[in-house]
């Protein structure tokens, strides 16, 4: 099996012509911490997991034009792509992906948190997330279902988490 990674370059891009936000925010440690103290407190199950291809979910908006060059092997004289949905390696695709993820998130009923925009609070569900990986914690696994099939993006189970940014979390006495 052969994968292939189509990346723009970038680094080639100006700030104020190419792109003009970027900011995307990342969750606080003290959220995580607190969310896996709650976890072992209150017992709750938890679910961590990756999207995939996250950046090709943003989009980049009609008024935003980007062209990249075509790739080794299928490049013609003259010819570029112009891309819609942003790729890895674009200075704006983290914002234009957060912006995505917020809006699937409040989609499915979740709120953003007024202390910190990665921390989303819903009914039965809350969740952490950190770029492309999603932490969700539930009193009940078929509730992090529910949210999964409802946001319709493709995750890879990735553990509990417990297991988060390689901190261990467990009660006394327990693995």
């Amino acid at each position: 099996m052969f994968k292939a990674w189509f990346c723009a370059q970038g680094d080639h891009q100006l700030k104020g012509i190419d792109f003009f936000e970027t900011y995307a925010p990342v969750v606080q440690w003290t959220t995580d911490w607190l969310m896996l103290i709650l976890e072992i407190l209150l017992d709750l199950t938890s679910k961590q997991g990756d999207v995939t291809a996250a950046f090709l979910h943003g989009k980049l908006g009609e008024d935003k034009k980007v062209y990249v060059k075509m790739p080794l092997g299928f490049r013609k004289a003259g010819t570029v792509l112009k891309i819609n949905k942003t790729l890895y390696g674009l200075c704006q695709s983290p914002c234009a992906f957060w912006k995505y993820l917020t809006k699937a998130m409040l989609a499915v009923g979740m709120h953003i948190s007024k202390l910190d925009p990665c921390f989303f609070v819903g009914d039965q569900v809350m969740a952490v997330t950190f770029v492309d990986d999603i932490l969700f914690w539930s009193m009940d696994q078929a509730n992090i279902n529910k949210i999964g099939v409802k946001t319709e993006r493709t995750r890879s189970d990735s553990g509990t988490g417990r297991q988060c940014c390689l901190i261990f979390a467990s009660q006394d006495g327990q693995d």
